[in-house]
């Protein structure tokens, strides 16, 4: 017997494979580009099993085809997501087929010939620089998306999605007992991932939630404050100035560390802070108590 082919009908015949998949995309709200996009890698694949029906092949074939783009053809992450989640849609949403583990092999031979692509953390890395981000937060995140891939067995993020990312969360609350604001963080650093670095929409996130403490704010009264004040010592009277900098012009600490010469203007008793989070500049007052130690 032939094996099924996934060839267009002729016109006036009920719609091709593609059409249907097409149609089916539509109904579920997704962006035209997109559209067409997901059945273009599902163009691709069936080309690339010699015109075979999807519904005649399974994780090996689909794994063999994502295998091909990562090793042959040299995708970009971003690319071999979109070809991901083409095969994903076309086997659980348009076949209603539950794949199993796809076997795919994403990094390069050793022997390559050619040079190797830049890895999934140097990629996140230039990402998170062009976006403009803090080198702390660029740490953070890398270290994030290590532990992610480390608890799921060193499986490659684009084998993964929504699911994984809802476990790891629900790990860090229950078992690692983090806080909220930790696991915000994770889950900013994964968000990021797979959104700006390989352009996959993981779609909505039902993870257990780490309980947010809800404690009374610590505020010293003025006495307290001077005597902080008053203990602080060292270089020759540059740290209490810059405690009292600190203090008295709500600077943060690497803004006091930064600030320059120019950037004081004792006529109008202003400092101009710049280089600061975001880049958003600004200007603040200067306590008059401090105008002295920074005239000397």
């Amino acid at each position: 017997m032939a094996q099924e082919r996934a060839e267009p009908s002729p016109s006036g015949q009920p719609p091709h494979f593609l059409d249907r998949l097409r149609t089916a995309l539509q109904i579920r709200g997704q962006p035209p580009d997109l559209v067409e996009s997901l059945v273009a890698w599902v163009r691709d694949f069936i080309r690339f099993h010699n015109l075979r029906h999807p519904e005649t092949m399974a994780e090996a074939e689909v794994g063999a085809y994502l295998t091909h783009l990562a090793l042959d053809r040299r995708e970009s992450l971003p690319c071999q997501a979109r070809a991901r989640q083409a095969m994903l849609f076309l086997y659980r949403e348009f076949l209603h087929r539950d794949l199993g583990p796809i076997p795919v092999t994403w990094a390069l031979p050793r022997d390559a010939a050619e040079p190797r692509p830049p890895a999934l953390f140097d990629q996140m890395r230039s990402v998170l620089r062009v976006r403009h981000y803090a080198l702390n937060t660029e740490d953070a995140y890398v270290n994030w998306a290590r532990r992610f891939i480390l608890f799921h067995g060193k499986r490659h993020p684009l084998e993964m999605g929504a699911p994984e990312i809802e476990a790891y969360l629900t790990w860090l609350a229950v078992d690692q007992h983090v806080s909220a604001s930790t696991q915000m963080q994770a889950f900013n650093a994964l968000l990021f991932l797979y959104q700006q670095v390989l352009e996959m929409d993981v779609g909505r996130l039902d993870a257990v939630r780490a309980r947010r403490t809800e404690t009374v704010p610590v505020v010293l009264s003025t006495d307290e404050v001077r005597q902080i004040l008053d203990r602080v010592q060292g270089a020759e009277g540059l740290y209490p100035l810059m405690a009292r900098l600190l203090y008295g012009a709500g600077l943060r600490i690497m803004e006091g560390c930064r600030l320059r010469v120019k950037d004081v203007d004792l006529g109008r008793n202003q400092l101009f802070i710049r280089g600061t989070k975001w880049n958003k500049e600004r200007v603040v007052m200067l306590p008059r108590c401090l105008r002295a130690g920074i005239e000397a």
